[in-house]
């Protein structure tokens, strides 16, 4: 079997090719791996329906199963109607897509203005979508302390993991281990993998009534 991990970003792509690949007889796949397709837009106010679009999208324009997720974050220093929601790379006074720097530069400037300490969540919306249209979804929140200062490096792809502190461990997600990643990142794990799985067992059925 063949799973399209729909992403183009290399620190997503990362984690859920960790995740699937324990998975026997699952052969996973990254979208260099097809023919270049141009990115879908993520035109949704919510993680749940623009991981849904993607994986759809994806699915029925490459004949794969594809799995998408996307990512909203609420921060306890910001009012309701300044939340960055699903909107983590764009700069509100401009409107315009930010590279990693300028996300890194953003969020900086507004963590070192604050006092005591502060909270976050990333809220996560899943979707495994297959060409015919049906789909699977689930959703995660990840809970996290802001480090204040943020570390001077992040991973690329997300660098929200310099601010990113574990309140179990006191540990900044960019210089974790992998295992401690993996062991952080339970939950997200947990629901990633039941809907693969309740994916393979629906596919199994089916090609055993045929």
């Amino acid at each position: 079997m063949h799973l399209l991990i729909a992403t183009t970003n290399p620190a997503k792509f990362g984690r859920y090719m960790a995740i699937f690949g324990i998975i026997p007889n699952l052969s996973l796949l990254s979208l260099t791996d097809i023919s270049s397709l141009e990115a879908p837009d993520e035109p949704y106010p919510t993680a749940e329906e623009n991981a849904r679009h993607k994986a759809k999208w994806y699915a029925q324009r490459t004949g794969y199963a594809a799995f998408a997720s996307d990512e909203a974050l609420f921060v306890d220093f910001l009012p309701k109607k300044q939340q960055p929601g699903v909107f983590v790379r764009r700069n509100p006074e401009t409107g315009k897509s930010m590279t990693d720097q300028e996300v890194y530069a953003y969020w900086k400037e507004k963590v070192l203005s604050l006092q005591g300490e502060h909270k976050g969540v990333f809220h996560h919306g899943l979707c495994l979508a297959m060409p015919g249209g049906q789909s699977f979804s689930a959703s995660v929140d990840r809970p996290f302390l802001f480090q204040n200062p943020p570390l001077s490096s992040y991973i690329p792809g997300w660098p929200l993991s310099a601010f990113f502190k574990d309140s179990a461990t006191g540990k900044i997600y960019a210089e974790m281990t992998e295992e401690e990643k993996q062991t952080r990142d339970i939950p997200l794990q947990q629901e990633s993998l039941r809907l693969v799985r309740f994916w393979l067992e629906n596919v199994s059925r089916e090609t055993k009534k045929v």
